[in-house]
């Protein structure tokens, strides 16, 4: 990956903030005016308190900090903030649609899994942009040479490098700077740096060994055991979810009553009355501040009951899928239900008791955990999702949740970062 965070990025930067080697780039197209590169920095830097955690380090202003910058905020910044806050600031569109071209082909590669017809995207695409490269940066003229290094011609060759050792995420993972960072752990004498690595590198291979030829991964494991949280909560019917404190019992508005009634009858077949005639929502219900998507998954926090910090990173907003009917406005025709991706915030998670409706065929009581959604009228451009509006609050069942995502504002409306079709541990 040193390829694109660390030669080919770096490079298109400096070429749109006209710094690239000693080429002239008077009057170039592709050059961002020092005031829009201003704004695009301190877009960037706002952006942290608008992402999670889990997305990775956040990138600092790469405008006036671009030294700070690792291969990882790269990434960050190429994949998920550059093509919201680039938007509009070049003279000509070409170089933008460009940009973005990219954008798509790195993240094709990095998904987990990709197959035939998706290889031969990634070989077009690459030779595509490489030839288009050409027209707008070196525009094919002599004294512009310099504009085509090596690793422009190395993107010629990722669709090999593909078939020859599967998917990139596999090994475009830093293996090299992960272990140095480790070996620094290591020196306890700046005197002799040196003797402290030597021996912590013995000591690490002797206990690989010594795992690998009595099996004992577990045992010889010095991972601190990772803590489960007091007062979670985990049902059967959601395996792959934890609720998790704050916990609040508390009684639920009209307005959300009304809309868990109207759920339940959709979820059950029925109409509202018969769902209020045999449940009432009188009582106080559980409610939970924060869920875990389990094995790997992130965690999410219910803005009405978190409080954020000064500091915080906003991880409140979800991606979840709904199936909707796709002839819904031709009242004639037979329903054909599709998935349909929704972009929202949470509000507060609600666990419900729902009792035997014998009408029903329910026999048995059952335990439905409800998500209070803020729901957002998202709209794509350019292969981004954006929202300006707020939709209605929508109350959706909990397995429907599928991540956290984040929001980048640009001008008077936000995009959203949805990092689910990346490979997410590439970093992990």
């Amino acid at each position: 990956m040193h390829l694109i965070w660390e030669n080919l990025i770096p490079n298109l930067i400096l070429f749109w903030t006209g710094s690239f080697k000693e080429l002239d780039h008077q009057d170039q197209a592709y050059v961002i005016s020092p005031a829009n590169w201003a704004a695009i920095g301190k877009a960037t830097a706002e952006s942290k308190a608008t992402i999670p955690s889990g997305f990775g380090a956040p990138p600092p202003n790469v405008a006036t900090q671009r030294s700070q910058m690792t291969s990882e905020m790269y990434c960050n910044w190429t994949l998920f903030i550059a093509p919201i806050v680039l938007r509009g600031k070049f003279s000509n569109p070409a170089y933008y649609r460009h940009f973005m071209d990219l954008v798509g082909l790195l993240k094709l590669c990095l998904a987990l899994e990709i197959d035939g017809e998706e290889m031969e995207r990634v070989d077009r695409g690459f030779e595509t942009w490489v030839k288009d490269y050409e027209k707008l940066y070196y525009q094919h003229k002599p004294e512009r040479l310099s504009a085509c290094p090596l690793t422009v011609h190395a993107l010629l060759h990722i669709g090999w490098s593909i078939r020859t050792m599967g998917p990139v995420w596999t090994y475009w993972a830093f293996p090299m700077e992960r272990h140095c960072n480790l070996l620094l752990t290591s020196i306890g004498s700046r005197r002799h740096p040196y003797a402290s690595m030597n021996a912590f590198v013995t000591a690490t291979a002797q206990l690989d060994q010594i795992r690998l030829k009595f099996n004992a991964h577990q045992i010889l494991c010095l991972k601190p055991p990772e803590k489960v949280p007091r007062y979670t909560f985990v049902h059967p019917s959601y395996p792959s979810y934890q609720l998790c404190p704050p916990k609040r019992i508390e009684i639920i508005s009209q307005h959300i009553c009304n809309k868990i009634y109207a759920a339940l009858a959709t979820r059950f077949g029925t109409s509202r009355a018969v769902i209020q005639a045999a449940f009432s929502l009188q009582e106080p219900v559980p409610q939970y501040g924060k869920v875990i998507r389990l094995e790997g998954g992130d965690r999410i926090v219910a803005s009405e009951l978190v409080q954020s910090s000064e500091d915080s990173r906003d991880a409140s907003y979800i991606k979840y899928i709904q199936t909707v009917d796709r002839f819904a406005r031709q009242r004639n025709r037979m329903p054909e239900l599709v998935p349909q991706i929704f972009y929202g915030q949470l509000k507060r998670l609600l666990v419900l008791e729902v009792p035997p409706i014998p009408q029903l065929l329910q026999d048995l009581p059952t335990k439905i955990i409800f998500a209070v959604v803020q729901s957002i009228r998202s709209f794509q451009e350019n292969n981004v999702n954006y929202y300006t509006n707020l939709g209605p609050i929508e109350i959706v069942d909990l397995s429907v949740i599928e991540c956290v995502v984040g929001r980048v504002k640009d001008g008077n409306r936000w995009g959203v970062v949805d990092r689910s079709n990346v490979a997410e541990n590439v970093f992990d």
